[in-house]
């Protein structure tokens, strides 16, 4: 009979944390470009229906906003590498904004790598670097929303193989960029340790204890094992006969004493 084949999954491959975690604000930011690039530029910097332009953020607006929240943190807590200018909401193209967005999007990069390389800290921001990245992805998630909704509101709204396409995270990571000089210094993971082969036992080297005359103690001898008990023997069965004559009542017999 054919053994049967097992169903149980291999194991996977751990994970590099760091890398992760630099991977996945590269692909926030290509969440960004590619819902940049389905904007109709003829709504660019058109106010939300019944506001004026002076009242409410317009697209270009909210994504300067992005790009200008990102310095701010750049500024504040990675003053060692120089932050890309602000955008001047006003007057910033979109293309002018993709590219704004692409260079802070490097720096940020930056700034999770060296922070991650500093125990996990980032300057001014509580609790740690895994924290930061949250804030900072939820942060442009909810502007992205804004994005969409002020789209379709003005009458140019993304089409829906975009809007779908930015929830398709495994085909947007693949797509987004980690720079290469940022991926060569940080640190490789520790090979997994291998076990040990098992070494032959050593005799001891104990010194024997003494007995209070001053003479090595005996080591105490182990019990023989004892020889497995006989099964036990079954009785013979008595006749018919014999079993009716000793089922029937019999006179008491004085027991006699056994002579030494």
């Amino acid at each position: 009979m054919a053994a049967k084949k097992s169903t149980a999954a291999s194991p996977k491959e751990p994970i590099d944390l760091a890398a992760a975690l630099l991977r996945a604000f590269a692909t926030n930011e290509r969440v960004n470009q590619w819902m940049l690039d389905a904007i109709d530029e003829s709504i660019w910097r058109m106010p939300p229906p019944g506001t004026a332009s002076n009242q409410a953020r317009t697209i270009a607006g909210i994504v300067a906003h992005i790009h200008n929240v990102r310095h701010m943190w750049l500024v504040v807590s990675n003053k060692s590498n120089k932050a890309p200018p602000k955008l001047d909401r006003d007057r910033i193209t979109r293309d002018q904004a993709k590219l704004g967005l692409a260079a802070s999007g490097v720096a940020m990069i930056e700034l999770l790598r060296a922070s991650l390389e500093g125990g996990g800290h980032v300057k001014d921001f509580k609790p740690d670097v895994v924290g930061f990245l949250t804030y900072a992805v939820a942060h442009e998630a909810h502007h992205r929303g804004q994005v969409c909704m002020l789209a379709k509101q003005l009458g140019k709204p993304l089409p829906q193989g975009i809007a779908f396409g930015m929830w398709e995270w495994k085909k947007r990571s693949d797509e987004a960029l980690v720079p290469a000089p940022i991926l060569a210094t940080m640190p490789t993971a520790a090979p997994s340790p291998t076990p040990a082969a098992s070494e032959p036992a050593t005799p001891s080297t104990a010194t024997p204890t003494k007995s209070a005359t001053g003479k090595p103690a005996r080591a105490a001898k182990e019990p023989a094992p004892r020889p497995p008990a006989a099964p036990p023997v079954p009785k013979a069965r008595k006749p018919a006969s014999e079993a009716a004559a000793s089922a029937a009542p019999q006179p008491k017999a004085k027991a006699a004493k056994a002579k030494g």
